[in-house]
């Protein structure tokens, strides 16, 4: 059987009266349509040739594609348990199911969530192989689940007016007033979700290092960012991963002072303001003190924090400082020597396309200015490589398998400039090359998991 998502009913089939008080209520509508309004979130395509089927839990409707009914099974189990420990230690969700869609089409690891015009979670069943903060999980399905689910929590919160107007005019999009907490700065929804997905798990990246890093490193460097630019885009390292980190470091570090029910005092104020936007306000309420306040004594905090265990460790060791090769790019990965002594690294400057740089000599794109031979190979996103023998190139990247489907490919960049495809549909990244040049083992995606396989070259 196939399913369909259909969105959440607004007006029944009686229409309603029009009388002053709705005049009124559809003035408020129009105002925050047209004022007030923030884009809404991006949604994935899923597959729609695949054969797809729908089971019901207390809570949840969750759509798979028949041959993973396991996996949904796992994903609707994972969705009660967050359920139920979001509705204990955050606060009581609204009425209704939310659907879940579970899919396996993408070798990538996402979630998205939305509450217009319906509730809704797609969980991308890939699991991080190598992803910065999200490497620190034990279950990737009860991480992005509970991840998600959060957001669904928070963001349907509404105070008693903007509940009236979702009565009468249904889930339209916007922020304030049918759903005034859509209207905070980014920094807040994602830190907050990375709160939960750490504080209701075993994991979590306020578990891990990354963040953690990422923050200590900017301390040392004179660089910790001030409140106004943690929520804003920017092709600056850390680029789209500022709001989750600072956010959930910080929000994180005010629940610990404030107590586990402060965050959710904060999302009831925000929904229950009559004059929108006033996010100082529903801070001092929840925290005792504005963000504008709390957020610099965190980041005093956290300077000091960085500088006494820097001075610490230098009394334990002398460090070996490192000598930067390259320059200009926001991610610069998996740097690996060449046989002939060459440099090669994935790249990445948010600007141009993304590319695999090699370096000859291993030297000639250092920031010192010394100059030599440098190569780019154009690549779908930052790639996996690994040097075979004689100098050429085992590369997996994404490529697109139709319309629907982007998965894990190998190429052969041979040292001439030559590519074969090796590999296609197989889900294979990460690489590496037996001594040999004959064999390699790499990574294969699918079905909510993955496994080491070797692959013959």
């Amino acid at each position: 059987m196939s399913c369909s998502l259909l969105s959440t009913p607004g007006v029944g089939d009686r229409s309603p009266r029009v009388t002053g008080g709705h005049l009124a209520a559809l003035f408020l509508v129009v105002l925050g349509a047209l004022l007030l309004a923030t884009p809404g979130h991006g949604a994935a395509q899923a597959p729609p040739d695949e054969d797809w089927r729908t089971l019901e839990t207390p809570h949840f409707r969750v759509h798979f594609p028949a041959r993973t009914e396991a996996l949904a099974r796992r994903a609707a189990e994972r969705g009660e348990r967050a359920w139920a420990l979001l509705a204990e230690l955050f606060l009581e969700p609204g009425g209704g199911k939310v659907d879940m869609v579970v899919t396996d089409h993408v070798d990538g690891s996402n979630g998205l969530a939305g509450v217009t015009p319906w509730r809704r979670i797609v969980v991308f069943a890939a699991p991080p192989v190598d992803g910065g903060g999200l490497s620190y999980f034990d279950d990737w399905m009860e991480l992005v689940i509970t991840h998600e689910l959060a957001h669904i929590f928070h963001l349907d919160v509404a105070g008693r007016g903007g509940r009236g107007l979702r009565a009468i005019m249904g889930r339209a999009p916007g922020a304030w007033p049918i759903f005034p907490n859509r209207g905070l700065p980014t920094w807040i929804i994602e830190g907050l979700a990375v709160h939960y997905e750490s504080a209701l798990t075993d994991a979590g990246r306020v578990r891990g290092t990354f963040h953690e890093m990422v923050v200590r490193t900017a301390a040392l460097d004179g660089g910790l960012e001030t409140l106004d630019q943690i929520g804003g885009r920017s092709p600056v390292w850390p680029a789209g991963q500022r709001p989750y980190i600072y956010g959930s470091l910080f929000l994180d570090d005010l629940v610990g002072r404030s107590g586990p029910g402060s965050l959710a005092r904060f999302v009831r104020e925000v929904g229950a303001q009559w004059v929108p936007y006033r996010i100082d306000a529903a801070s001092r309420r929840a925290f005792g003190a504005p963000f504008s306040e709390l957020y610099e004594v965190w980041r005093e905090q956290a300077g000091r924090e960085a500088l006494a265990l820097a001075d610490s460790l230098e009394g334990v060791r002398t460090f070996t400082r490192g000598e930067p090769l390259t320059r200009e790019a926001r991610n610069a990965s998996h740097p690996q020597w060449g046989p002939d002594g060459s440099l090669a690294y994935a790249r990445s400057d948010g600007r141009s396309d993304s590319q695999i740089r090699i370096v000859a000599g291993g030297g000639g794109e250092s920031v010192a200015g010394e100059s030599g031979a440098v190569e780019s190979i154009r690549t779908n996103g930052l790639a996996s490589f690994s040097w075979l023998p004689d100098g050429a190139l085992l590369i997996s990247q994404l490529e697109a398998l139709g319309p629907y489907r982007l998965y894990g490919v190998l190429t052969l960049r041979a040292p001439g400039g030559r590519e074969d495809r090796l590999t296609a549909g197989a889900r294979l990244s990460s690489p590496h090359v037996r001594a040999d040049g004959r064999l390699a083992v790499a990574v294969q995606d699918g079905g909510g998991t993955n496994r080491l396989v070797l692959v013959g070259i």
